[in-house]
């Protein structure tokens, strides 16, 4: 894994996520790791290397489930990053299955 690539993940995917690094500070100590907002954004400017134990927590925190997709060089290009929004969108149109052929039908699809 490239040093630099990983900061500039972890930062890509706190700012999609739209949280601060205050709000990253607090989540983490729910996962029993406790660092300063220096430490994360150490981890960004690639000063450091999280833990293994910090570095599951962040990808839980940022919701990022594939790690090759996000974390790889040939990966990134590949990776199709949704906002919030579109995450709720997404959940509503699988949650009402009886809208779905007029959401396609709107969206011509």
């Amino acid at each position: 894994m490239n040093t630099i690539n990983l900061g500039n993940v972890l930062r890509k995917y706190r700012k999609q996520n739209q949280l601060t690094v205050s709000d990253v500070v607090l989540e983490l100590r729910n996962y029993n790791v406790n660092v300063k907002e220096k430490t994360l954004y150490g981890w960004e400017n690639n000063y450091a290397k999280p833990r293994s134990d910090a570095f599951v927590a962040l990808c839980d925190i940022y919701k990022i489930n594939r790690l090759n997709e996000a974390f790889h060089p040939t990966g990134e290009a590949k990776s199709f990053l949704i906002t919030p929004e579109e995450r709720a969108l997404i959940q509503n149109y699988r949650d009402n299955p009886d809208m779905q052929k007029a959401v396609r039908a709107l969206l011509k699809m």
